[in-house]
């Protein structure tokens, strides 16, 4: 009985914060202290008083920043979202003394406690933190929400939702009490009566030996303490509070909070009247002139057709057009000559891989898990890089793709279906965008919970920044200290793919990966491909088993043998796809203070952020069908995003849509719409796009075509004093930027101008190779499609700032280092490159070198060379001609020493700005 007590006065203490005496009313007795000459300072009298003129604006009744409230005793011994902010006796402990004491609060500076005041705040603490006769001062408080992540954490791995061992499932009270074939798992009231208890002071559970299979630590002792207290008190259980984030309730997000322009919705804006209305073409002209005006600019001369031509097909397609197609343009005369070039080339395939190679930064595509240190391949992402292909090819509305990504297994039963449609199976390959974050924990040592927890708190990044424009990763480990996002509604959004990532229900990659695609499937696999492409599998390997059924009937010999292996090798794995999918039944989700999954606050409710949230109208969570298991969390999550009117979707995407046409975009904070974020150079026009997009049924083709037919998009990068004194940054747009080739289109188009590009479309990853020196080369293919490893990027790529993808990637830098011109003037590929080119040129034109020079202007710059460049280049090339016949001719090969000097000139031109950069 005796440790039964001490237990509870243990437990106790670490629920209010004190350290020992009169628990029941909130008191700490200071034991063998002298006598003070004078009173501690009273709560009533001196504390509350302090509190409330200055604390509670913040902490309140009606504002409850950070999940504190001081305006009752209650709420001062709850503490905060980081945990309790009182240790009675023991100020330099306390994170209220130290908040104070450091200057920390209040935040803005205004009216803060005097050092007077902060002393008396200090002595009180320091006399024990007593609340005098308050009758609120009682708070036993202890419930199952204080154990239940205990057992999360160190139990339910074994005794769980997947695993019941023994029949004991210890996720609710009811499973405890039920217990398992030993009986049940405690008795309240009775700790040392308590199963559970003597197996775990006894080290029997969790099983020592088994502890890294399942990636799970013994109980610290601490969480004994409470969790015998617990069952000391009568296992006090205690109904849910309702949720009221986003509701008129709610004290922690206030309609003023809302009223930041990005977390309205789009405003309805007419295009504005200007000065130079003949420059106006369609509104984007309108808003970006009615700027300009203001400053006394205008927009810069229309751009020249091979310029354009130039600048349109490197940003639909990534690649430079063809000599034929710029002379084409050139020379049609018709009013719809360059929609006409828009449509060709919005209906190239090429279109698909150029920007869903920008997508694919969003996701944070890789072809293996873990980070950089790590390496395990992921065989069939490549599936879902061909969905992204596939769905900017076809113009699949942005809603719809958001919706497939984000609860594709939550649009149709595939697992009861009788036929598995081309649709049905691209809806769950597109959930694979919630598997491309990094993810070590495929090994046991790698994936515990704070491991799992970091690829959870990555994909709620790549989507928060990705989709909505918002840092909510910032709220993990606190309250937002700029936007008002509390880390409550952080974790109300992990709570939303809980159904499918739940740190104590965790999918780990496979390492039988490892083996490639023959090896065994990973436990992030299914086998929804689409019945046409099953029935072609079962097909081809059947006849592969007939062939070897025949061979086999007959006399054995080697070459029989020989044949049998062969037809052997033919044989082809079982198709599947890697996906998420939600599996039902959930773990609660409880807020981890200051980030620390050992410190569980509050539990939480599925939901979205509040600020984002009408009051009137309550996000409400459905399953996707009768019976299903599935939560219809993320479904719920996806319709809420792609509402129309939705704050932030469509204005995020046309952003992005607008930074890769013009260099940077109208936010040029592409991931932070928040107050930290730069403000939009022209909201007006944001708004009117981001309701533009909706209106043409979220077409993102349609997008292209309203940008790149407006005359901001046809102007030239000319640049004139003036506008560079008042337009600097060219925020205004009052020219088009000089862009260089990110790194895909630089070698995509040196494969292709020198005849080497193979333009196979999709398919699994084109094997990268390492070489001697470290130096990664890549195959023939388009970049989107060579294997895209963190450890190993292919070198060229990453001199021209290719990103690693940890875990995405918003905005690429662009950087200008000695080591990118040396890469193209030495590496022997792109030496060969420019070799072929120079075959290319010669098979085209011959051996005139005035037209070799011509040829290769328009196949590298889409344009021919001056007069000036014509006389140069040709002194150049018979001085390279002459230089080379030297060289070669101790060896006999004077003969090629033309070819040489041509494919030395060639690869001038690929290193030239002039080929490097889209005017």
């Amino acid at each position: 009985m005796k440790r039964g007590l001490l237990t509870i006065a243990f437990l106790l203490a670490i629920i209010i914060g004190t350290q020992a005496g009169d628990y029941g009313r909130g008191r700490a007795v200071a034991e063998d202290k002298p006598a003070k000459a004078s009173p501690p300072p009273s709560f009533r009298a001196d504390i509350q008083p302090l509190f409330k003129a200055k604390c509670w604006r913040c902490h309140g009744e009606t504002v409850r920043k950070a999940e504190l409230t001081l305006h009752t005793t209650d709420g001062i011994l709850k503490g905060s979202e980081s945990g309790a902010i009182i240790v009675a006796g023991k100020s330099a402990e306390s994170r209220l003394f130290e908040v104070l004491h450091e200057g920390e609060m209040p935040p803005d500076k205004k009216d803060p406690l005097t050092p007077e005041q902060i002393e008396l705040v200090r002595k009180w603490i320091d006399a024990g933190a007593s609340f005098g006769a308050d009758p609120g001062a009682a708070r036993s408080g202890f419930s199952q929400h204080d154990v239940l992540p205990i057992l999360l954490l160190r139990c339910t791995a074994c005794h769980g939702r997947q695993k019941r061992e023994a029949g004991l499932d210890l996720r609710t009270r009811a499973g405890i009490l039920k217990g398992g074939k030993s009986g049940p798992a405690m008795v309240p009231g009775h700790p040392d009566q308590s199963l559970m208890l003597k197996r775990i002071h006894a080290e029997e559970m969790p099983p020592r030996a088994r502890l890294t299979e399942v990636s799970v630590k013994p109980m610290e002792a601490v969480e004994i303490e409470k969790l015998t207290g617990w069952i000391a008190l009568g296992a006090p259980e205690v109904a849910d509070e309702p949720d009221v984030a986003g509701t008129a309730a709610d004290t922690l997000v206030s309609n003023e909070d809302r009223k930041f322009w990005a977390f309205q919705k789009p405003q309805s804006a007419a295009a504005p009247t200007v000065k130079d209305a003949a420059r106006v073409h369609n509104p984007i002209d309108a808003f970006v002139l009615q700027k300009l005006e203001e400053k006394g600019l205008t927009l810069a001369p229309e751009a020249d057709r091979m310029t354009l031509i130039r600048r349109a097909t490197f940003d639909l397609t990534g690649l430079p057009p063809e000599p034929a197609e710029v002379a084409a343009f050139v020379a049609d005369q018709s009013p719809r000559a360059y929609e006409n070039v828009i449509d060709r080339l919005l209906a190239s395939t090429r279109y698909g891989e150029r920007w869903g190679r920008h997508w694919l930064d969003v996701a944070g595509y890789a072809d293996c898990e873990g980070r950089r240190e790590q390496h395990l391949p992921r065989p069939y992402a490549y599936r879902y890089r061909d969905y992204v292909v596939r769905a900017f090819n076809n113009d699949k509305p942005y809603d719809r793709f958001l919706l497939e990504q984000l609860a594709g297994d939550e649009l149709a039963d595939c697992e009861h279906a009788t036929e598995i449609t081309p649709e049905m199976s691209d809806n769950i390959v597109a959930t694979a965008f919630l598997r491309m974050p990094p993810d070590p924990t495929w090994a046991n040592l790698t994936g515990f919970v704070p491991d799992r927890l970091e690829v959870m708190s990555d994909v709620i990044d790549v989507v928060g920044s990705g989709i909505m424009g918002m840092t909510f990763k910032c709220a993990r480990c606190h309250t937002h200290k700029f936007d008002p996002i509390p880390q409550r509604d952080y974790y109300r959004l992990v709570a939303l793919f809980k159904g499918a990532l739940d740190e104590h229900d965790w999918l780990k990659p496979d390492e039988g990966s490892l083996g490639g695609l023959n090896s065994s499937f990973g436990a992030r696999t299914l086998p929804y491909v689409s019945t046409t492409e099953r029935q072609a599998w079962q097909q081809h390997n059947t006849q592969v088993q007939q062939a070897v059924d025949a061979l086999k009937a007959m006399p054995k010999t080697p070459e029989i043998e020989a044949q049998i292996k062969a037809q052997e090798a033919r044989r082809t794995s079982e198709p599947k796809v890697m996906a998420l999918w939600d599996r039902g039944e959930p773990s609660p989700t409880y807020i981890y203070r200051r980030g620390d999954y050992q410190n569980s606050g509050t539990l939480v409710h599925a939901g979205v952020p509040a600020v984002l949230s009408d009051p009137q109208k309550p996000f409400e969570i459905q399953p996707p069908w009768p019976n299903a298991k599935s939560t219809g969390r993320r479904l719920a999550f996806a319709k809420w995003l792609t509402q129309p009117d939705h704050p932030l979707t469509a204005r995020v995407m046309i952003n992005r849509i607008w930074k890769h046409h013009f260099g940077q975009g109208i936010v040029r904070s592409v991931g932070n719409f928040g107050k930290t974020g730069d403000p939009p150079s022209h909201p007006e026009l944001l708004d009117w796009l981001a309701q533009e997009f909706v209106r043409q049924g979220w077409s993102i083709k349609a997008m292209h075509r309203t940008l790149m037919t407006s005359n901001v998009y046809r102007q030239s990068s000319l640049v004139t004093p003036r506008s560079l004194e008042l337009d600097p940054d060219n925020r205004l747009l009052s020219h088009m930027p000089l862009r260089r080739m990110e790194a895909e289109a630089l070698r995509d188009s040196l494969l292709l101008i020198s005849g080497q590009l193979i333009e196979q479309v999709g398919g699994p990853a084109e094997p990268v190779q390492v070489r001697g020196g470290g130096l990664v080369v890549a195959g023939r293919r388009r970049s989107i499609y060579s294997q895209h490893l963190r450890k190993e990027l292919v070198s060229l790529l990453e001199s021209f700032d290719l990103p690693v993808m940890n875990p995405n990637c918003l905005s690429r830098t662009e950087s200008l280092v000695a080591p990118q011109a040396l890469h193209l003037l030495n590496d022997t590929g792109v030496r060969q490159l420019a070799a072929q080119l120079a075959a290319r040129v010669r098979g085209d034109v011959g051996d005139d070198s005035a037209k070799q020079i011509d040829r290769a202007y328009w196949i590298t710059l889409s344009r021919p060379p001056s007069a000036e460049e014509l006389a140069e280049s040709q002194q150049i090339l018979e001085q390279l001609t002459a230089q080379w016949t030297k060289q070669l001719a101790g060896a006999g090969q004077a003969a090629d020493a033309s070819q040489r000097a041509l494919a030395t000139y060639c690869h001038t031109l690929m290193n030239s700005a002039a080929f490097l950069y889209i005017d």
